[in-house]
């Protein structure tokens, strides 16, 4: 925390997240495992719900395809009273 804000850095030991789809991350359906069933909706949800609901924010962080994905989910210690609604 820093106070006002806790900070959570979740990471992974995957293969990483390409230059070209950095940009499409949170795009709702996409997805790079269709083939393994993914439905590519896990990191929209997750910013929505980290930005809509819990009036934080949800970002990646300085990755490189071969090692892992790292994000960091930033929330306000006390929920806003109000919060926007969600984009799109």
């Amino acid at each position: 925390t820093n106070g006002d804000q806790i900070h959570l850095t979740v990471s992974d030991d995957g293969r990483g997240i390409t230059t070209k789809d950095k940009a499409r991350i949170w795009d709702p359906f996409f997805t790079t495992q269709r083939h393994r069933g993914g439905t590519g909706l896990g990191l929209h949800l997750c910013q929505q719900m980290a930005t809509a609901v819990l009036g934080g924010t949800l970002r990646l962080l300085d990755t490189d395809t071969g090692h892992g994905a790292h994000f960091c989910l930033t929330l306000p210690v006390v929920a806003p009273d109000r919060l926007q609604p969600a984009a799109g």
